[in-house]
C-alpha cells in the first residue's frame, strides 16, 4: 500500500499546486514565475512537472511540493502533510502514540481545549446572545470554532487532566497560569498530584493530601474564545473576549468564593493579585495567549488559513483589526481579510502577505490605538513596496459597518485609496490654515513618501501633493531629501553556510542520519562525516543538539516519506548531494564577491587565491550535478 505521500504526490501535479500560491507561465515544458523566497523583477522561478520539483535560478531556492508548502507557509512537515491531504482528498492514518512528540502532544492538547470551549458556549446563553447580536452566524461560529471559557477558576484545567494532559503542557501553551507555591506546601513537602485543588486560604492541597506543587488556574475565564490556528489549521492559541457583564469597573471575574488567586487586568494590561477584585479595576476586553513554542505573535495572521488561497485569487489582502472584524468580513464574502488582532503587524507578516499579493487594503479602528496600528502597519508595507491602500470607515469599526449594511461596507472597499491620496485629502478638508496643513504635509506625507521604494512613485506624489496643496515642488523635494530612511526592524535571515530557504531540506538531511542511526545503518557515520565538512564541526553540533530535540517527530516523518523505518541508501545519498550543492553554491557566490572587491580595491595579492578557490568550487559543483543526472 503506498504512503500517504506517495498517494498525495500522485493525486496533485506540482504546478497546480504552486499555482494556487504564485501566477505561473508556460516556459515550454516547464513553468516560470516571480520567486516568492526573494524579491525580483524578471521570473527566475521554474516549476517542472516532469520531474515534481521547482528550483529558483536567482537564490537557488528547490524542493517538491512539501517543501514548498513548508518553506511558504511557515510549517512543519506534519504541517504540510496535512494542508495537502486536505486538497488531494487524502485520508492521514493516526500517528503511533509511541512516536508522537512533545509538538503533537501540545496540538492535541489544544485541540482539546478548543473541544471544550464549544461545548461550553452551548451552555451560556449571554455568550450566544452576545455573538448573535453582534451579527455572527450558528455557520460562521461553527466553522471557526468559536467557544466559551466559564467564568470558573479551574474548569479547563480539570478538564484536560481528565483527558490525560499535564499540568505542565496547559502552561507551555498558555492555558493555565501558577499562582506559585504556599509556605505550607513547602514546609510539608508532600508529594504532588496531577489533580489540584484550592482552598479559600490559597494552600495548594490534593485531596486530603497538600502538595509541593504551584497551584495552578485557568488563564481564560468568563471570556468568549476565538481560537487562533496556523496555515494547517492547527489550533495554536487563542483571544479572549471578555462577557459584557465581566466588563464593567470592578467585576468579580472569577464567583467561586476564592480569593487568595483573584486575578484581575488593569485598564494598562498588566496582570495583579488581590484578595477580591475593586472598583477601580477595568478587566482588559480582549487577551491573547503568550508567546509559545507553538505560537510566535510576530508571524501568525489571523485567518490566514482561510485566506491565502482567496488573496492571491483577488491579488489583494483586507487587514482589519480585530476577530470580530475578521469574522464579519469573511461572513459577507470577503474571505481575502485577515487580522492583526491588536498586536504591532511586523515585517515576516507582511512578507508572507506579499508573496500572494503586493495590494493592502487596510481597516483599522477609527479610536487611537487603531489609528496608530495602522501607522505603522502603512510605514512598513510602504517600505516592503507594498501598494497601500485605506478603507474608508462610516462606523466605528468594519465589523460595525458590515453588522449596519454589507453594501456600505462593500463599496468602501471599492473605493478605497492609495495612503497617499486618502491621508491628503483629509489633510486638505480639514478646517486648518494654509499654513497648518503645510505642517501637516511635512510631517505627515513626506515621511511615508520617504518609505516608498520607488523613486518614480515619490516624484509623482510630490508633484501630485504640490499641485493639489499649492505648494513649491522643489522645496518639497529638499524637506524629502533630509528625512531619514528608517528601514523597517528586518528579521535576519543571513545564512551562515546554508541559505534560508534550505531549512526543509536541512530538516530532511538531519531526519535521515537520526534515522539511519536509529536503525544502526552503515551509512551513518559516512553521513555525519560529510555534514561535519558541510556545516563546520561547531555549525554540525550545534545543528544535531537541535534535531536531536524533535527526534520522534522527524523519525515519523521519513516513515511516513520513505514507507520504511530507514531511508533508503540512494535516497540518503540524493540529499546529501542536494545539501552539498546548496552549501556550495552559496560559497561560490560569496567568493565571487570578494573577488570582485579585491579586483576594484587593487588588493592583487589575494586574486590569485580566490581565483583558485572559485575553480575548486566551481568543479566540485560539477562533479556533483553529474552524480545526481548521472552523467
Amino acid at each position: 500500500m503506498s504512503t500517504p505521500v506517495e498517494q498525495i504526490k500522485e493525486r496533485l501535479g506540482i504546478a497546480d499546486v504552486i499555482g494556487g500560491y504564485l501566477k505561473l507561465e508556460r516556459a515550454g515544458a516547464s513553468f516560470k514565475g516571480k520567486c516568492p523566497f526573494h524579491n525580483e523583477k524578471t521570473p527566475s522561478f521554474f516549476v517542472s512537472p516532469a520531474r515534481n520539483s521547482y528550483y529558483c535560478f536567482g537564490c537557488q531556492a528547490k524542493g517538491d511540493i512539501f517543501t514548498f508548502v513548508q518553506e511558504f507557509e511557515g510549517l512543519d512537515f506534519i504541517g504540510a502533510l496535512r494542508v495537502l491531504a486536505g486538497r488531494a482528498g487524502v485520508t492521514l492514518t493516526r500517528v503511533d502514540p509511541k512516536i508522537r512528540s512533545e509538538h503533537a502532544r501540545l496540538y492535541l492538547l489544544l485541540e482539546r481545549a478548543t473541544r471544550f470551549f464549544e461545548l461550553q458556549l452551548q451552555n451560556n446563553l449571554e455568550a450566544t446572545e452576545y455573538i448573535r447580536g453582534r451579527g455572527l452566524t450558528e455557520a460562521t461560529q461553527k466553522e471557526w470554532r468559536i467557544g466559551f471559557a466559564p467564568n470558573e477558576w479551574r474548569a479547563l484545567f480539570d478538564y484536560l487532566i481528565k483527558e490525560g494532559s499535564t499540568p505542565e503542557e496547559m502552561e507551555r501553551v498558555g492555558l493555565v497560569k501558577r499562582a506559585g507555591y504556599s509556605s505550607a506546601d513547602i514546609a510539608r513537602n508532600g508529594e504532588s498530584s496531577a489533580t489540584e485543588n484550592t482552598t479559600s486560604a490559597g494552600t495548594s492541597t490534593a485531596g486530603a493530601k497538600a502538595t509541593s506543587a504551584p497551584r495552578r488556574y485557568d488563564a481564560f475565564r468568563g471570556r468568549i474564545m476565538f481560537p487562533i490556528v496556523d496555515s494547517a489549521s492547527r489550533v495554536i492559541a487563542f483571544t479572549g473576549r471578555i462577557l459584557p457583564t465581566l466588563e464593567r469597573p470592578g467585576a468579580d471575574i472569577a464567583r467561586n468564593g476564592e480569593s487568595s488567586a483573584t486575578e484581575n487586568t488593569t485598564s494598562a494590561g498588566t496582570s495583579t493579585t488581590g484578595a477580591k477584585a475593586t472598583s477601580g479595576i477595568v478587566h482588559a476586553k480582549y487577551i491573547n495567549s503568550p508567546e509559545t513554542i507553538l505560537f510566535s505573535k510576530s508571524h501568525v495572521l489571523h485567518g490566514f488559513h482561510l485566506a491565502k488561497l482567496a488573496i492571491r485569487k483577488e491579488d489583494a489582502t483586507i487587514l482589519v483589526e480585530g476577530q470580530m472584524d475578521l469574522l464579519m468580513a469573511h461572513q459577507a464574502g470577503f474571505t481575502n481579510t485577515v487580522a492583526s488582532s491588536g498586536t504591532a503587524l511586523t515585517v515576516p507578516q507582511l512578507e508572507r502577505l506579499k508573496r500572494l499579493s503586493e495590494n493592502l487594503l487596510i481597516s483599522f479602528d477609527s479610536d487611537n490605538a487603531g489609528l496608530k496600528a495602522a501607522e505603522r502597519a502603512i510605514h512598513l508595507a510602504l517600505s516592503l513596496g507594498m501598494n497601500v491602500r485605506i478603507i474608508k470607515l462610516s462606523a466605528k469599526d468594519p465589523a460595525d459597518l458590515i453588522a449596519k449594511d454589507v453594501e456600505l461596507w462593500r463599496k468602501a472597499v471599492l473605493e478605497a485609496k492609495h495612503v497617499i491620496d486618502f491621508l491628503l485629502d483629509e489633510i486638505l478638508a480639514s478646517p486648518l490654515p494654509s499654513r497648518d496643513k503645510a505642517l501637516r504635509i511635512e510631517r505627515n506625507l513626506l515621511p511615508l513618501l520617504r518609505r516608498l521604494p520607488s523613486k518614480v512613485e515619490q516624484s509623482h506624489f510630490l508633484k501630485l501633493i504640490a499641485d493639489r496643496a499649492r505648494l513649491r515642488e522643489d522645496a518639497l523635494f529638499e524637506t524629502l531629501k533630509k528625512i531619514p530612511g528608517n528601514e523597517p526592524e528586518v528579521v535576519s535571515t543571513k545564512p551562515n553556510i546554508i541559505p534560508h530557504r534550505s531549512v526543509a531540506l536541512e530538516r530532511r538531511v538531519f531526519g535521515t542520519l537520526l534515522s539511519l542511526e536509529e536503525s544502526k545503518g552503515e551509512g551513518a557515520k559516512s553521513m555525519a562525516t560529510k555534514l561535519k565538512e558541510i556545516f563546520g564541526e561547531n555549525g554540525f553540533k550545534e545543528r544535531y543538539t537541535g534535531y536531536q530535540g524533535e527526534k520522534d517527530v522527524l523519525l515519523a516523518e521519513v516513515e511516513l516519506l520513505y514507507n520504511a523505518e530507514a531511508v533508503p541508501e540512494a535516497e540518503a545519498s540524493e540529499l546529501m548531494h542536494n545539501l552539498e550543492e546548496e552549501a556550495l553554491s552559496t560559497l561560490l557566490a560569496h567568493t565571487m564577491e570578494a573577488l570582485t572587491t579585491a579586483e576594484q580595491s587593487g588588493r592583487g595579492d589575494d586574486i590569485p587565491k580566490l581565483l583558485e578557490k572559485c575553480k575548486s568550487l566551481g568543479e566540485r559543483l560539477s562533479e556533483i550535478k553529474s552524480l545526481r543526472y548521472g552523467k
